[in-house]
């Protein structure tokens, strides 16, 4: 509700010129396919892999399994306020700032992720006993599985923020469907041929290698913007 607050906030401050009947937009609408169209792709993408766990464990896994990966999922729902941070406060931040301090505030950022990380993971990993009590008493077996599905969404928090930086510098280039999505469809073959995904913990590896897969992609593709820049 703050991030929604402070979004709206700076919308309000926004000032939106309507052009005139008689006033081209060709190149404003050149400029916006040329930022849109290199990364639908990867929207429809992320649009049904987003649902790809439950389809798995539908699929090889017990009606229990599937109930458990829906508990399971809830808990990934505590990380959505870091998500939106990234859209609200870390794209319009990064957008202004003169390219001689984005490396220094960048490296900042990526700190910060990586302490939330650890730091989260960690303490769930030693105490997932909070976790449980949300999900309630039929899942008090899934200690192990709880931390699997923070380490996942904070990996999926952390890449939300890289694209961020990313979107706010125009790092977008011709070929950046081809740089997310070929290593993606290589994590998820190899995946399936690695894991056995009949059972949840094996589902979370392999939905956790697809995450990091990608979250490597878009630090690549940030790295290239940097030194294009």
């Amino acid at each position: 509700a703050a991030l929604s607050s402070v979004g709206t906030y700076v919308m309000a401050r926004s000032r939106v010129v309507v052009p005139l009947a008689s006033e081209s937009c060709a190149r404003e609408r050149s400029e916006i396919l040329k930022l849109s169209l290199p990364k639908i792709p990867t929207s429809i993408f992320a649009a049904f892999s987003s649902q790809l766990i439950v389809f798995i464990v539908s699929i090889l896994g017990t009606q229990g399994q599937l109930a458990e990966i829906g508990a399971l999922t809830r808990l990934a729902m505590l990380f959505v306020v870091f998500k939106r941070f990234g859209s609200v406060m870390v794209t319009p931040y990064f957008a202004k700032l003169d390219f001689s301090v984005v490396p220094a505030r960048l490296r900042m950022l990526l700190l910060a992720m990586g302490t939330l990380l650890l730091s989260v993971s960690l303490v769930t990993y030693v105490w997932p006993d909070p976790l449980l009590f949300l999900l309630g008493n039929d899942y008090g077996h899934l200690g192990f599985e709880v931390f699997l599905v923070v380490v996942l969404a904070l990996t999926r928090v952390c890449n939300v923020q890289i694209v961020s930086v990313r979107n706010a510098r125009n790092y977008i280039f011709n070929w950046h469907s081809i740089a997310i999505l070929v290593p993606q469809l290589c994590a998820i073959i190899t995946g399936a041929l690695i894991f056995d995904l009949g059972v949840l913990s094996n589902v979370l590896y392999f939905s956790l290698l697809i995450s990091v897969t990608a979250l490597t992609s878009n630090l690549a593709i940030l790295w290239v913007g940097l030194q294009r820049e």
